[in-house]
């Protein structure tokens, strides 16, 4: 009797491994059979070689992507449907209720990532997602004030250029202007430098408080989002999430999630102290305060005062206006100090442009968007195109049975109910048919030469969903306005005071293999602009 059941059990137990193997490797039935599928290992690459995420998209995404606009892919634990092709990719904004959003709190509820994101205006859906907009979007759409961003610049290009001060300091007054003008720095790791930059942008601008990440390369926000970031993004528990339900049992996931409940009770404790005088009960007096004050941060206080929002409800939006505020618009300020330092022509020019204005900075968000400055404008459009921060987003679940992609030539791809959909910013921005067969090439010309033009493409790529970089639909980036301003003021500072490039570090740049899309390890060279600029050439 005993030795039938201990067989019973280990025949239970090898039903169950086939079961979870079969889950794995194929795809489930009712997936659509005309697109292809990405062999489930892809994934896994990075775990075992050192791909990144360009070669891996360059290897087994591209050719297919270009062919079939969609294919089936595995990513956090189950397969799902990611979309390259602008036209599918329009439907899925488009037909928001059936193409639903469905986050990380749904789709993997007892992972780190979703303890650390929660249920936020990026990832809810329905009445949740109404309230949220309701109470963020006027603290995102606003004009915005510059001097926080100003003086942090200032302060960036003092980081950058530190030890030309410490170099030059050694030499006679009579030399040492030319030795600061010819000197360059040794090689810069700039990721974390601008870590501490965009945060102390999104502190004092968004949330009306002050982490001290310029001044104290030891912030404690600073250290404790670097050490997030080693722990959250690891490749395995991106494709198997569901092994943080064994956390209790995995020290380095034990940490993970220590750190993510230190970061909220951190960020809580900051905003509380900062605004603790604040006697907000509506979100009409959050918004009378004038404008250079935190608009986003004090209607979130007060839709949670006034009961608008629970605790939680507050708790995820604040957190995830932390997470989306700095570490997005830091991933592209890696990659346009990275492209702009290979391609030294396009830097030079963009110093042209700049210094042509005779402004030290622009006075203003308002007078800056209005301003001729096509170069700033199409080289931040372009790094957006070749390497948008999230290669890939999946967060969205049909909510009915939907046929993807069907017209007069094509009867389309017929997708299941309860299928998650994703969509692959990089693929869409490197389709031939959409940008021509030299994609791969930064050419910020593409965009137009004047600022008419550029924004006259900018409108016609988003409306055509060719340039998801800030999504589209009703459901587009309330955050792109803020990041555009942070990136056109960051490379006004850079381009007038410094000239850098990637010294001997010329090769092929590696990128993450999982998670945020950002060059790994960049370093920089620095060294102060010239009197009289000289003509460079692409390095």
């Amino acid at each position: 009797m005993l030795l039938s059941l201990l067989w019973l059990i280990a025949a239970l137990c090898v039903i169950a491994i086939l079961r979870l193997f079969r889950n794995v490797i194929f795809p489930p039935s009712n997936f659509p059979k005309d697109i292809p599928t990405i062999p489930f290992y892809v994934t896994l690459l990075p775990l075992v070689t050192d791909m990144d995420q360009l070669e891996l998209y360059d290897r087994y995404l591209a050719r297919p992507m270009q062919e079939h606009g969609a294919v089936k892919v595995f990513f956090a634990g189950q397969w799902n449907i990611l979309v390259g092709r602008a036209s599918m990719l329009q439907e899925v904004f488009k037909y928001e209720d059936i193409y639903a959003k469905s986050g990380n709190q749904r789709k993997i509820p007892n992972s780190v990532l979703a303890e650390y994101t929660g249920d936020n205006i990026i990832s809810a859906h329905g009445s949740d997602w109404k309230l949220y907009s309701n109470v963020m979007k006027p603290g995102l759409l606003k004009t915005f004030p510059i001097d926080s961003l100003v003086d942090n610049t200032k302060t960036l290009v003092g980081l950058f250029t530190s030890s030309l001060v410490i170099a030059g300091s050694s030499v006679s007054n009579e030399n040492a202007e030319s030795s600061l003008t010819t000197q360059k720095t040794d090689p810069v790791l700039v990721g974390p430098i601008l870590q501490r930059y965009s945060l102390a942008n999104l502190s004092k601008t968004l949330l009306g408080t002050d982490f001290h990440t310029l001044e104290d390369p030891s912030s404690p926000f600073h250290n404790l989002q670097t050490s997030m970031k080693l722990q959250i993004f690891r490749p395995t528990y991106m494709a198997f999430p569901f092994l943080d339900r064994l956390s209790n049992y995995i020290p380095s996931r034990r940490l993970a999630r220590k750190l993510v409940r230190r970061f909220d009770s951190s960020l809580l404790s900051a905003i509380r102290s900062t605004h603790a005088n604040s006697k907000l009960d509506t979100l009409d007096e959050a918004s009378s305060l004038g404008p250079s004050s935190p608009v986003l941060a004090r209607r979130l206080i007060a839709a949670r005062n006034s009961g608008l929002m629970t605790e939680k409800q507050f708790r995820d939006n604040l957190a995830i206006t932390y997470i989306a505020g700095h570490e997005n618009p830091q991933i592209l300020m890696i990659t346009l100090l990275y492209l702009l330092g290979k391609h030294t022509n396009v830097q030079q020019a963009l110093r042209q442009e700049i210094c042509a204005t005779g402004m030290d900075f622009p006075p203003d968000h308002e007078t800056l968007g209005k301003m001729e400055l096509p170069i700033l404008t199409s080289t931040v459009y372009e790094a957006l195109r070749m390497f948008p921060p999230l290669s890939q987003i999946i967060n969205r679940k049909t909510t009915a049975p939907v046929i993807l992609g069907g017209d007069a030539s094509s009867s389309g791809i017929k997708i299941a109910p309860s299928t998650y959909v994703g969509y692959h910013n990089l693929s869409t921005g490197r389709d031939p048919h959409t940008w021509g067969t030299d994609y791969s090439t930064f050419r910020p010309s593409r965009w137009g030469t004047t600022t008419i033009e550029i924004n006259a493409k900018l409108r016609t790529a988003q409306s055509k969903a060719e340039f998801p970089a800030f999504h589209g639909g009703r459901r587009a980036c309330l955050g792109q306005r803020f990041a555009l301003l942070e990136m056109k003021v960051m490379l006004w500072g850079l381009v007038r005071e410094v000239q850098w490039d990637l010294g001997s570090d010329v090769g092929r740049q590696r990128w993450t293999g999982a998670g945020p899309m950002v060059p790994v390890g960049l370093k920089c060279r620095f060294w102060r602009v010239q009197g009289e600029m000289e003509a460079e050439t692409d390095g």
